[in-house]
């Protein structure tokens, strides 16, 4: 009896002390998709303005945020700020960018972090009128949830795009 009563206690104790599940329901995913999805048309929003300080303020800034594009790494805040500061001077003429959204997923890996994929043709028009060719971009941006807020983690963006299967 007294072995069946510690075994019992012992199950009872692992089962207690088990890591806790952090299985969202789709109901749940789809509701955190949304809330991402919304700042990401906001995001989206401010590119096509090029209104860098309406991209950055959705930005954590963490010492562990981090941008990668084509050929390119920004290791932390500082660097991206610079890395901005950089875009501004060559794109200081630009007056708006139109962006044609092909194709776009969010998933949601877990309460607090979610990563979007996109692909999209990017226009731009400079302040006198003159439009750029059409660049394909595509794009990964992990939204994590800080202190109430979602903000983009890291990124990556290429172009051109491999077109091959």
């Amino acid at each position: 009896m007294r072995r069946l009563a510690i075994a019992v206690l012992s199950l009872a104790f692992l089962a207690a002390c088990r890591t806790a599940t952090t299985e969202l329901t789709e109901e749940q995913k789809a509701e955190i998709a949304a809330q991402v999805n919304a700042l990401q048309a906001e995001y989206n929003a401010a590119a096509e303005a090029a209104d860098f300080d309406g991209e950055m303020s959705h930005w954590t800034q963490s010492s562990e945020t981090g941008w990668a594009t084509t050929g390119r790494a920004f290791w932390d805040p500082e660097e991206l700020a610079a890395a901005v500061a950089d875009a501004r001077t060559g794109w200081g003429t630009i007056a708006r960018v139109e962006f044609t959204r092909m194709e776009a997923r969010t998933y949601v890996l877990a309460p607090n972090v979610v990563y979007v994929m996109q692909r999209c043709a990017a226009i731009a028009t400079d302040t006198a009128g003159v439009v750029t060719p059409e660049e394909e971009w595509v794009y990964t941006r992990v939204w994590t949830l800080q202190d109430g807020e979602w903000k983009i983690q890291f990124a990556h963006g290429s172009s051109p795009v491999d077109q091959t299967p």
